[in-house]
C-alpha cells in the first residue's frame, strides 16, 4: 500500500500516516527503531521511494536513520483488512478454515482483540 505523505506530531510522539482509502492513521515514535526522543528529535522524514514509496524513512540529528512500512502502520492500528489477510496467511487448520468463509461474512464479525 502506498504511502501519500507523512508528518511527525511531537505532541502525540508519533508519526502522522496518510494512506489512501483509510486516511490518517498515527505510528508511535516509541515503536520505530530507532526511536526518537527530545534529545535526539527528527531532522528529515520523507515517504521513501527506495521503498516503493510503501515506508518512511527518517533521520535523526545523530544521524540515525529508520524506516516504518506502511504494513506496520496498518498492524498498529489493526486495520480490519490488513488483519484479516494477516489470518488468511496463517498455516495450519485455522488458515484453511478462514480461508472457507466468503469475504461479506467478515464484516460481521467482532474486531479481533487481544483477548
Amino acid at each position: 500500500m502506498k504511502i501519500e505523505g507523512v508528518r511527525g506530531n511531537n505532541r502525540r510522539r508519533a508519526f502522522e500516516v496518510a494512506l489512501p482509502g483509510r486516511g490518517t492513521l498515527f505510528f508511535p515514535y516509541a515503536r520505530s527503531d530507532p526511536p526518537p526522543s527530545p534529545e535526539d528529535p527528527i531532522v528529515s522524514l520523507f515517504v521513501d521511494p527506495e521503498l516503493g514509496n510503501e515506508g518512511l524513512t527518517y533521520r535523526l540529528r545523530s544521524g540515525q536513520e529508520g524506516s516504518v512500512l506502511a504494513d506496520h502502520v496498518l498492524e498498529y492500528n489493526r486495520d480490519p483488512s490488513y488483519m484479516r489477510d494477516l489470518l488468511l496467511q496463517r498455516p495450519g487448520w485455522l488458515g484453511r478454515y478462514l480461508r472457507k468463509i466468503p469475504r461479506s461474512a467478515w464484516a460481521a464479525w467482532p474486531p479481533l482483540t487481544d483477548g
